[in-house]
């Protein structure tokens, strides 16, 4: 426990500034009337928990998933589950492990994960499978262009994890592979972090709206 405090301690400001624009994006692209069906693939130590509660998004259900199962001590899961009347589960699946999951969300949100996700064309197709026909993705991650390259790779060196970030523009080549269609993407910056943050929907959504069956 006293690790996962330091955790959020040192990314306290990083994020709060990237659930901020998660929280934003959701709420200007998603049918606030609606009870959601959520999914947070990315839920590190739950902290995301507190924007979604004060947020003006209703839900149905909320899982948060981590594949790191010390990232969310029991102790932040009864906090959460006390935060939301909706229903709330915990999971510790990788991305890889989504690939024949039959469950179906009003939205998927992946936060600062891409980076880590080794199959990013099989990630992204996951992530398609898990959307309800009206659906929508969040992707918010590091956009490995211009001067943050030398950033990514002193970050490369210095994990312990297998890192690679993508540039928004390969990130939009990998997604026009599959039948998930950009809504919204937007490149932005916080101090030295090069960030994009994009919208994804299942393609039957854009199929109803253009009049195609």
């Amino acid at each position: 426990i006293e690790s996962m405090a330091k955790y959020d301690e040192f990314w306290a400001a990083y994020l709060e500034k990237t659930h901020q624009n998660v929280i934003d994006t959701l709420e200007q692209n998603i049918d606030k009337k609606c009870n959601i069906k959520l999914l947070d693939l990315s839920a590190g130590t739950g902290i995301l928990h507190k924007k979604l509660a004060k947020s003006d998004l209703s839900f149905s259900t909320i899982i948060f998933n981590d594949p790191d199962t010390s990232m969310l001590s029991n102790s932040k899961k009864e906090e959460i589950r006390q935060t939301f009347d909706c229903k709330i589960g915990f999971s510790h699946k990788t991305i890889e492990e989504y690939e024949d999951d039959q469950t179906s969300y009003d939205a998927v949100l992946s936060i600062s994960a891409y980076h880590l996700y080794s199959d990013k064309d099989q990630a992204l197709t996951n992530i398609h499978s898990l959307l309800a026909d009206n659906g929508l993705a969040i992707v918010l991650d590091w956009n490995n262009e211009s001067w943050f390259k030398p950033l990514h790779w002193i970050i490369k060196q210095s994990d312990d994890k297998p890192v690679q970030a993508e540039s928004i523009t390969q990130v939009e080549q990998r997604v026009a592979k599959t039948g998930l269609q950009p809504r919204l993407c937007k490149r932005w910056r916080w101090y030295w972090w090069n960030l994009y943050t994009i919208v994804l929907e299942n393609n039957y959504v854009q199929e109803q709206k253009t009049g195609k069956t």
